[in-house]
């Protein structure tokens, strides 16, 4: 090529060397001696001419179709001005052409999540990007060339863990466009930050774990079951049908059974007591939830509580051993430990300790963060159990001073929803509540551990929602005048605010116990405590570790009752 310095440097090098022969030959023509001063000329010439030719050819750099550059100057720095596709022209060895490739890229970024129901999936999503061509200065000096490198991994991880988390399982699916609307919407809004443009974003894959898929095709099975019910009923209606038929012929008999009742109360009990008993049959046949709270299903080792309700039909719904996602995950589910009913509040506070302990005694391994952006804070090294045994060690000492009396208001057993969300909540016309689903992996635990703002409503994070300020209800003066998006900002951050609350507002009114167990610091920091801790280990303890730093600091956690806590030194120390 005419611009390698190599070859440049090979022809120079031969037309001094031909210069020179020239030069004895011409000298020794004329009898006398060479002539010096006319081969320097002439070499210089030489140099001049190779050194002209050096320097034009590295003043001139180009710009491939779809792509845009910048000049950085050794004095000057960044320069502002950006150069389309072309040739152009540039001071050799001072300034230094930037070039960038500025047409739409395709990345696929794969990120292991959790749904709100706690179900694993891997979901893989496709993002087309390309660099905001003004902003081009600005991004060469905060993030280099390889600026897609530095920031789609990260900013797509987290926008999936946090959108995905919004939603159940199953919601994933049938409502598959909202959650990739959700993704898009914050990936381009993330994105702009960094004068990253997003031209498409899609989620491409998206897979279940094992036991969901398996807990699905149950759940098919379930359906075909009722709708073979549901055939069993209608057929027993026609029936019931043709025998009223065949009954209006029998006037007689009718008119005596109809006197029957109407002499004795008895019989109309006993057809009660029979449809209770075929129920209670189908119920124990479905292969639903349900079945985990008939006694006949448990094991003799296992504790149950009498539901007295029920005692007609012979106490056979009972509260029987937690059932909740986490005690099932992984190989926890055979791990020998107790899973309840507990007794106090203090062996409940204790309990998802104890069994993450001895998961981690029996199967834990090193294993990296599961979070993938939190990896680089490891040095992107498995990280082993030993350090979360000696959390949870450290949990229980100071556990063994958390504990709550049991006539503390604090300690009662409350059954709370586990997703109070408006998808959840039936309404009909009127406005009115018919009834609220999706209760599997439901526990009973004391207020102070499950108290607290639903997840979608609160608003966490905000001073005037901390505070339960009454926010503002009108808009700001300017409000017309601003952009769409940022109209919309302010609404959003005005019904969360409002949303947050109400709850609160009314929870003090209706629930003042629950109230107060939330606003307690002490007693939202045993919750936090206990969720941490009960949380399965999975390469991570900052969490944990923030939680016991945090209780130390507020050591004793007195929840201003009398007696409530032992006013001794905290078991634990932790230092900076």
């Amino acid at each position: 090529m005419a611009n390698d310095p190599r070859q440049m440097w090979e022809a120079l090098q031969k037309n001094i060397q031909r210069a020179q022969q020239q030069g004895k030959r011409f000298g020794a023509g004329g009898g006398g001696a060479p002539g010096p001063r006319g081969a320097l000329t002439g070499i210089g010439g030489l140099i001049l001419l190779g050194g002209g030719v050096w320097f034009f050819n590295n003043a001139l750099f180009n710009v491939e179709g779809g792509h845009r550059a910048i000049k950085y100057t050794r004095v000057g720095g960044v320069g502002k001005e950006i150069y389309n596709e072309g040739t152009h022209i540039r001071i050799p060895w001072f300034e230094t052409p930037v070039d960038y490739d500025v047409r739409a890229k395709p990345r696929n970024v794969a990120s292991l999540t959790g749904t709100k129901d706690l179900q694993m999936v891997n979901i893989t999503c496709r993002v087309l990007s390309r660099p905001r061509i003004d902003a081009l200065p600005q991004i060469y000096r905060t993030l280099g060339t390889d600026y897609d490198e530095r920031v789609l991994p990260s900013i797509v991880n987290e926008v999936l863990k946090s959108v995905v988390a919004q939603f159940n399982a199953s919601q994933l699916i049938t409502q598959r466009e909202n959650v990739s609307r959700l993704v898009r919407d914050n990936l381009v809004r993330r994105a702009a930050r960094f004068n990253i443009l997003l031209d498409d974003v899609s989620l491409t894959h998206l897979a279940f774990s094992p036991e969901f898929t398996a807990a699905v095709e149950a759940k098919q099975v379930a359906q075909q079951e009722a709708q073979r019910a549901a055939f069993v009923v209608d057929k027993a209606r026609q029936e019931k049908q043709a025998m009223v038929v065949r009954a209006q012929g029998e006037a007689r008999s009718a008119e005596l059974i109809g006197d029957a009742i109407k002499k004795s109360r008895s019989y109309v009990d006993l057809r009660e007591f029979e449809n209770a008993r075929n129920i209670a049959s189908i119920l124990e046949k479905s292969q639903n939830k349900v079945r985990d709270h008939f006694a006949k299903d448990l094991s003799k080792d296992e504790r149950t509580v009498p539901i007295s309700q029920w005692a007609s039909l012979g106490d056979k719904v009972v509260v029987g051993p937690i059932a909740s996602y986490a005690w099932q995950y992984r190989e926890r589910s055979t791990v020998k430990v107790d899973r309840g009913p507990w007794q106090d509040f203090l062996a409940c506070f204790e309990a998802g300790a104890q069994r993450e302990l001895a998961f981690c005694e029996d199967y834990g391994r090193p294993r990296l963060n599961a979070e993938r952006y939190l990896r680089e804070l490891d040095d992107f090294q498995p990280q082993l159990p030993s350090h979360h045994i000696e959390l949870l060690h450290d949990f229980l000492k100071m556990a063994a001073f958390l504990n709550l009396p049991a006539d503390s208001r604090f300690a009662r057993p409350t059954l709370r929803h586990p997703d109070l969300s408006p998808n959840n909540i039936l309404v009909n016309d009127q406005n009115e509540i018919t009834g609220v689903i999706d209760w599997q992996h439901t526990a009973i635990l004391p207020l102070s551990l499950c108290a607290g703002i639903p997840q979608h409503y609160q608003n966490w994070g905000d001073p005037i929602s901390e505070s339960l300020q009454k926010p503002q209800t009108t808009l700001p003066p300017a409000f017309e005048s601003l952009a769409p998006v940022e109209q919309d900002e302010i609404k959003e951050k005005m019904r969360r605010r409002l949303v947050h609350f109400y709850y609160a507002a009314l929870t003090l009114k209706k629930i003042e116990d629950h109230f107060d167990a939330f606003r307690s610091q002490n007693s939202m920091l045993r919750a936090k405590l206990y969720a941490r801790a009960s949380a399965p280990w999975e390469g991570s303890s900052l969490d944990l570790e923030y939680a016991l730093i945090q209780a130390q600091q507020h050591w004793p956690l007195a929840l201003a009752e009398p007696s409530d806590v032992a006013l001794v030194e905290c078991p634990v120390k932790y230092t900076k």
